[in-house]
């Protein structure tokens, strides 16, 4: 399994509820077409530091490929509270704990 992170930051820390709830608007009422290949993702924020992670799980290399085509092409979330992303990285999940599953 792999995980690509996206950081953003630099964004107005009174103004995160915007990004939040833009975000959101991509799960509803179903998820965006971009994250169809996604088994999972989280989105990891640090309203102090106006700092948002954005963590989408891929079971094999071939889905990571091909979210990442689709997911490089969709619009920052919430362009207007001034956040910007700052990196993407991929990492392979080594180790994975879920209760129950």
């Amino acid at each position: 399994m792999f995980a690509r992170v996206v950081t953003f930051a630099g964004g107005d820390p009174t103004r995160i509820d915007e990004v939040i709830a833009g975000v959101r608007d991509r799960f509803d009422p179903a998820p965006t077409p971009a994250l169809a290949d996604a088994k999972s993702f989280w989105m990891l924020v640090d309203r102090k530091r106006a700092q948002i992670l954005g963590i989408t799980l891929f079971e094999d290399r071939a889905s990571l490929r091909r979210g990442t085509e689709a997911l490089d092409k969709l619009s920052e979330p919430a362009p207007e509270a001034g956040g910007r992303r700052i990196s993407v990285d991929v990492y392979e999940v080594a180790v994975s704990y879920e209760p129950g599953g």
